[in-house]
């Protein structure tokens, strides 16, 4: 639907059967369904996505050490005051870290969730929502690895989680992390 929304409202509107797949994403990075970045008060309502979303990762500068790689069902990252309200997402969720192609020592950071992938700063609040999804996650350098069915990563004291679920689309949650 949007690489990017910024201080939009967004009612009654679908994604369907998307495929999206990045072969080498990498710094910080943001992918979901319907919406891969969202920022600046922006309210999204009565929406779904339905797809599957691939991505390997890889990592090519130890300057991005902090960074992190941040996918979702349906928002891959809220970076403030996002508002998400009655929508859903059924999501196949893939994401390999490449490790031939990851030539730094220093660990970065994962966020995957069936639904959101995160948020980095301002508050998240979803409300009455709903993700069927499988996650399939594979990271080697990745110091931490948030995985989750819904959210990946939510911080920041005003998020909220409000009558949300997730269930296994199929196959669930695989998590493999591959220690050095």
């Amino acid at each position: 639907f949007a690489g990017r929304l910024e201080s939009t409202n967004v009612t009654n509107c679908s994604v369907d059967e998307v495929s999206i797949d990045i072969t080498h994403a990498r710094l910080e990075m943001a992918l979901g369904l319907f919406v891969g970045y969202s920022e600046a008060n922006t309210s999204i309502t009565n929406c779904y996505s339905k797809g599957n979303l691939s991505a390997r990762v890889y990592f090519s500068s130890d300057e991005d050490a902090n960074d992190y790689v941040y996918v979702g069902g349906f928002v891959g990252i809220n970076d403030s005051q996002l508002s998400i309200k009655n929508c859903y997402t059924v999501a196949t969720i893939k994401v390999n870290e490449d490790e031939a192609k990851t030539t730094v020592s220093k660990s970065h950071r994962l966020a995957v969730g069936g639904f959101a992938g995160g948020n980095k700063l301002g508050s998240f609040k979803a409300e009455n929502c709903i993700a069927v999804a499988d996650l399939d996650v594979t990271t080697e350098h990745s110091n931490k690895a948030y995985v989750a069915g819904f959210a990946g990563r939510i911080i920041h004291s005003t998020s909220k989680l409000l009558n949300v679920a997730y269930t296994a689309k199929e196959n669930g949650i695989k998590l493999v992390c591959k220690a050095d």
